[in-house]
């Protein structure tokens, strides 16, 4: 997919993070009262579009990788194999040529299925 197809939406989405921003801002004005209540909103407020934009994302194909929540929209790069998808998040990478395999810097594993980390592996 182009990823200027993606533009418009980041975009929209930029300019909502904005709006959040500057009524962080404005929150300092506000009477201690009313002040965390404020918090409060602007946090569901944050998390909403970010889980919108998960979810936009998502169907128009691009890949999610769960290591936060809302999920974290994995990034094309190119490496001296190709290209591959990167989570900004965790720096996990899924090589495009393996699609369901997603490589930690750890050297874990992780499925759709669950982490396959060492910690984690069933004992034999």
């Amino acid at each position: 997919m182009d990823p200027t197809t993606l533009q418009p939406v980041k975009d929209a989405f930029a300019l909502f993070r904005e709006g959040l921003a500057a009524v962080r801002d404005a929150k300092a004005l506000l009477p201690a009262a009313q002040q965390e209540a404020v918090t409060i909103t602007l946090e569901k407020a944050g998390t909403a579009a970010s889980l919108a934009e998960a979810q936009i994302a998502k169907a128009l194909g691009f890949r999610l990788h769960e290591c936060t929540w809302p999920p974290q929209i994995m990034l094309a790069v190119k490496t001296p194999n190709g290209e591959e998808k990167r989570c900004p998040a965790c720096g996990a990478t899924t090589d495009i040529r393996t699609p369901r395999r997603v490589v930690r810097s750890s050297d874990a594993v992780s499925t759709e299925h669950g982490d396959r980390s060492p910690e984690n592996k069933p004992r034999r």
